[in-house]
């Protein structure tokens, strides 16, 4: 097989899968590598030269399946539903939510967090003390296990709230993002019942509203808002607007010193799905 190469169907899918796991952008070679590996096969059984040309000239610099190519100096291979932030809501979210198996430190945190802070918390509904204590366990799980997501993914840009260990203080954010000099406030919103994001009221001094949810046994990242833009529940979905990935490989960027602007203002041919 040394003188061959992976089918193009199978290897471009394998690419693909490379990329909305590790979203981040990666050079062509590397990503020819990574998704060789995850079908089990290494470079030295392929003709590798061949191979990486494939990648680049029939699946990148083509748009096949939704990828895009920076080409020289860089030679990074992008999803272009990373950088493509939609100015209007599609009629649905297309694009694939961040997954995140819960587990019991972060669980054992917002159990005592919904403990210490159910005695000075605003009631801002009507509704029986049970269900809004149940609203309250499931909000800080969900918070928490988001927490936790950004904190070990981006620790150097992670900060805690101003509230953080001040039980009765309320807070407008959940936590802060520091990147160099800009200060990031995130709020983590769930669900209400009836499936929808939303506040009654704008919170202006919030940059980023993550949408979260459980889903059985995971938390689910659907995606994300600025924060003068999550409004009343009229509006219903803004998670549609900006999927989650944008937000990730931003973070991601600017961890392994990528210009996140740049990609953004780059002009991609239009990607196709491929077969």
């Amino acid at each position: 097989m040394a003188n061959d190469v992976v089918g193009m169907t199978e290897m471009f899918r394998a690419c693909v899968a490379v990329l909305e796991d590790s979203l981040v952008p990666l050079h062509y070679a590397e990503l020819t590598r990574l998704g060789l590996g995850r079908l089990g096969i290494s470079e030295q059984q392929v003709n590798w030269k061949r191979q990486i040309e494939d990648i680049r000239e029939k699946l990148v610099q083509a748009g096949q399946y939704d990828t895009a190519y920076t080409g020289e100096p860089l030679c990074l291979v992008l999803l272009q539903s990373w950088v493509r932030i939609e100015e209007t809501p599609p009629l649905f979210n297309s694009a694939k939510p961040i997954v995140i198996d819960p587990n019991f430190p972060a669980s054992e945190e917002a159990c005592f967090e919904a403990v210490m802070r159910a005695p000075t918390m605003i009631k801002k509904t009507a509704t029986s003390w049970e269900r809004r204590n149940r609203g309250l366990a499931r909000g800080m799980l969900i918070e928490q296990h988001v927490k936790d997501y950004f904190r070990l993914s981006w620790p150097d840009y992670y900060e805690p709230p101003d509230n953080d260990g001040k039980w009765d203080r309320p807070c407008d954010h959940d936590f802060k993002l520091r990147i160099g000099v800009r200060l990031r406030k995130v709020d983590v919103a769930g669900e209400h019942l009836d499936g929808h994001y939303g506040l009654s009221t704008r919170k202006r001094a919030v940059n980023i509203h993550v949408m979260a949810r459980l889903s059985g046994n995971t938390l689910v990242l659907d995606g994300f808002s600025p924060g003068d833009e999550f409004s009343a529940r009229e509006d219903v979905d803004w998670w549609h607007l900006n999927p989650i990935q944008p937000l990730v490989v931003y973070l991601n960027c600017q961890k392994v010193g990528i210009d996140y602007a740049a990609l953004r203002q780059r002009k991609f041919p239009p990607g196709r799905k491929g077969s």
